[in-house]
């Protein structure tokens, strides 16, 4: 099984109400791109795609709250979206601790920290063996939690 982190849905999903990523970003188009790409290949390869809740509570940041059920509807017909529950929890603080144990440069810093240490957390222990992010720091993460950390494809 596989888990996406929640920029990856943020560009990879054209969802009405939904924003596709912050305009200002200078990869923007790039990124879209190797998101969809990547969803394309799990979907050829018939894989089984986890997307944590607390994940998709950071994407249901960016859709229309008049949208919000359409929008949750559709993420339930093409992933799995398992919650944050009491082995996550004690993984996440395990995670929590360690990031503050790893070289400064491979630190997250302790806002973006949160969210991502409950989304590495929930998709180990749901059973995710491959967890895909554009960021360097969440994959590091995912290898610390059993998983294999991998970045997006670029073709």
């Amino acid at each position: 099984m596989t888990a996406l982190d929640t920029m990856t849905i943020i560009w990879g999903i054209k969802s009405r109400g939904a924003k596709a990523g912050n305009p200002k970003q200078r990869d923007l188009r790039e990124m879209q791109c190797r998101a969809k790409i990547l969803l394309e290949i799990l979907d050829s390869e018939g894989q089984m795609i986890m997307l944590p809740t607390v994940a998709l509570a950071e994407v249901l940041l960016r859709v229309e709250q008049k949208m919000h059920g359409q929008f949750i509807d559709t993420i339930q017909k093409k992933f799995f979206c398992p919650t944050f529950n009491l082995p996550a929890s004690a993984l996440a603080a395990k995670l929590w601790q360690s990031n503050h144990q790893m070289p400064q440069e491979d630190q997250m810093s302790r806002t973006t920290i949160k969210a991502d240490v409950q989304i590495i957390a929930t998709a180990a222990v749901h059973g995710a063996k491959r967890f895909y992010s554009n960021d360097k720091k969440a994959r590091k993460l995912a290898e610390l939690a059993g998983m294999q950390g991998i970045d997006l494809p670029l073709r």
